[in-house]
């Protein structure tokens, strides 16, 4: 499953418009294994390959806006610190970075960091008042008949789809290696996870399972500066 988290090569011409924005806090990589930071001058050439979660300082400078994926996104510039502290600058699609800590979950399926504790670790601490709602008490890992788990954020509408995607493919991962989701089911959410969204209603995903549902459902919910949004993310866990 998480090989549908491979970065993909992309290759686009340099342009030199460029601007500067206001949103320059830390930002975190949302791509699997690594992103591909890419020469300033020239987008051909990789100049480092940033690992999953790692963190990154926007200068401020953005260049143009286009969809790569899918996700809505723009050419930024950043700063970034290797292992032994060389700072090294470079281009990123936004999309791929986020503006909270990245999930700590195993991609290899032994740890299954929840929902709930993600945003208690993470989200809470930042400025903007984000958080979690939990209803019933339970996680929806936890096999209870019905339970649900939201989360807020601020962000792009492009690291809102690329944090869902994410969620989604995390959320059913134990039940593509087990097999309980059909080859069927597969399809129908590799095809779910590659829709495009313009943030103007809500998007749900959650191919059936036989015994219970288990859909993750995201919407916009505010506007706010910058080309951020508030978004809330919602698991839902129900037996039939």
């Amino acid at each position: 499953m998480h090989s549908l988290l491979k970065s993909v090569p992309i290759i686009v011409l340099f342009f030199s418009c460029f601007h500067f924005s206001s949103v320059a806090q830390t930002h975190y990589v949302l791509a699997q294994p690594y992103l591909n930071l890419r020469n300033v001058n020239d987008r051909s050439e990789v100049v480092a390959k940033l690992p999953y979660g790692c963190s990154v300082e926007p200068t401020g400078r953005t260049y143009e806006s286009t969809e790569i994926s899918n996700l809505r996104g723009t050419w930024i510039e950043v700063m970034w610190k290797d292992k032994v502290g060389n700072s090294i600058k470079g281009v990123l699609f936004d999309a791929f970075i986020f503006p909270f800590k990245a999930p700590l979950w195993e991609w290899d399926g032994q740890e299954n960091e929840s929902f709930k504790n993600y945003a208690y670790a993470f989200l809470d601490s930042n400025s903007f008042t984000s958080g979690w709602e939990f209803c019933d008490g339970k996680d929806y890992e936890s096999w209870s008949e019905g339970s649900t788990s939201t989360i807020y954020f601020e962000s792009t509408l492009g690291q809102a789809l690329r944090f869902f995607r994410m969620w989604v493919e995390h959320s059913f991962e134990q039940y593509v290696q087990s097999g309980y989701l059909s080859e069927t089911g597969q399809k129908e959410l590799k095809q779910e996870l590659s829709r495009s969204w313009n943030g103007d209603s809500t998007l749900s995903v959650g191919p059936y399972m036989e015994g219970f549902r288990l859909s993750v459902i995201i919407e916009r919910i505010d506007h706010t500066e910058e080309g951020r949004s508030v978004f809330k993310i919602e698991i839902e866990h129900f037996s039939d």
